[in-house]
């Protein structure tokens, strides 16, 4: 499939369970519905770090957040590949930290749009054409109009996460008669509610989030219709996918806050839509990472495997294409998804199980006998979709296992060796009784 243009369309914070194609149902997200209908989806994508700089290191270099300290040398960036390969590499984002990455400078073009939140007093837009996400998208339309072939555009969009601008009857669609009325403010909030919160205020804060999805979904629509137009849908591989989620009173977290690496985070949706000829339309339990995007993309595109290969299976921390699920072949070590997180969080993910991992300082009679401990919390998976019954006290065990794992793993990855065990024990892939 070389030669195919390639778009990764990049919505950052956007929240898994809060669309359609992942089980919601009281939020309209057609557009997004239709892409995840005319994809490969991904049900149990999870971040490796929710620090964007980090994150992007995998993304474009194709190694684990636990790897990016030591990355391969002369590893060439996902730009770099298709620069040589005679693709025209662009970069549309409205995000400073993805803009002003060290590897975003190796696209051959790069847009940057500035957002509504840095430059007005945030206020719901009078009409979607005012909205930060409209302008976003406009950017990246426009930059179609004058493509040629074969492209390798990267768009991403940090909108979510900085301003909520739809217009108010975006959220007042979600607001039943016995709701408060929706409000203005376009703030996006960030904060960690006290134990006792006003249910009416985070109600407001939702509805909000879910127009502002709507209204981004809507965009997306008109996105995908561009493509179509263009007859640029059929020679494209388009990637739709999240870098991070976004808190909405789970675990009392509304918005980034501390970065805690529940599922709400770390969960993200991803789709892959193949070129026509080309078109698989499934969906698929394995736990795919960052990093993995860039082994997939070479792959498919033909411009290499990705990842390197030690005594027949890669390394930890290195990228996997996503080629061989595709095809509905078994692939190896798809079984785990490890996490690091700010203030010393770590966690990993396994087919029956989710760790999260956190550091606190445990205070004696004086101060300089304060030691470090570390608070483990354990969730059952899939079943507990959004991690509220915490087990760890019942499941010591599971706890040691997970914990083992996850260092094996970023020792493995350190030391650029496959992780073991190569197969993790039953009662981590199936739970226990």
């Amino acid at each position: 499939m070389s030669q195919c243009n390639v778009i990764c369309l990049a919505i950052d914070r956007l929240h898994v369970g809060y669309l359609g194609a992942y089980g919601n149902t009281w939020i309209r997200t057609p557009a997004l519905d239709r892409l995840a209908a005319e994809s490969f989806v991904l049900d149990r994508a999870t971040i490796d770090s929710p620090a964007l700089a980090i994150q992007y290191h995998s993304l474009w270099l194709g190694r684990h957040a636990l790897c990016h300290e030591h990355p391969a040398i002369g590893r060439p960036s996902l730009a770099e590949q298709f620069n040589v390969a005679g693709f025209h590499s662009v970069l549309v984002t409205d995000e400073p930290i993805v803009a002003e990455h060290a590897l975003a400078l190796q696209f051959s073009d790069r847009v940057v749009i500035s957002s509504n939140a840095r430059r007005v007093s945030a206020d719901v837009a009078a009409s979607t054409e005012e909205t930060d996400a409209a302008q976003f998208f406009a950017a990246a339309c426009e930059w179609l109009d004058s493509a040629r072939s074969p492209f390798f555009l990267w768009l991403h969009t940090g909108t979510l996460g900085q301003i909520w601008d739809a217009p108010l009857e975006f959220r007042k669609q979600y607001t039943d008669e016995e709701d408060p009325a929706p409000r203005r403010w376009a703030d996006v909030p960030n904060r960690l509610l006290p134990e006792k919160f006003d249910p009416d205020e985070l109600l407001a804060m939702t509805h909000a989030y879910a127009g502002q999805v709507t209204l981004v979904d809507h965009l997306i629509g008109s996105f995908l219709e561009v493509l179509d137009e263009m007859g640029l849908s059929s020679t494209t591989l388009l990637i739709g996918f999240s870098p991070r989620g976004f808190p909405l009173g789970q675990h009392r977290r509304v918005g980034p806050c501390d970065e805690a690496i529940y599922g709400e985070l770390a969960h993200v949706p991803w789709m892959l839509r193949f070129p026509a000829g080309k078109r698989v339309t499934e969906r698929c339990q394995s736990l795919v990472q960052p990093a993995d995007l860039y082994a997939t993309i070479l792959d498919v595109c033909g411009l290499g495997p990705g990842g390197q290969v030690a005594g027949g299976k890669i390394a930890a921390g290195e990228g996997r294409s996503l080629a061989p699920l595709v095809r509905g072949e078994a692939a190896w070590n798809f079984d785990r998804a490890c996490i690091i997180g700010a203030s010393r969080q770590r966690g990993i993910i396994v087919p029956a199980w989710s760790l999260r991992l956190s550091e606190y300082e445990l205070q004696g009679a004086a101060v300089e006998s304060a030691t470090q401990q570390t608070r483990a919390e354990l969730f059952a998976k899939p079943d507990d979709w959004f991690e509220v019954n915490e087990v760890s006290d019942r499941c010591p065990e599971i706890v040691q296992q997970l914990e083992a794992t996850f260092t094996a793993f970023s020792e493995a990855g350190q030391a650029g060796v496959p992780a073991e065990p190569a197969t993790l024990p039953m009662e981590l892939m199936e739970g226990i009784e």
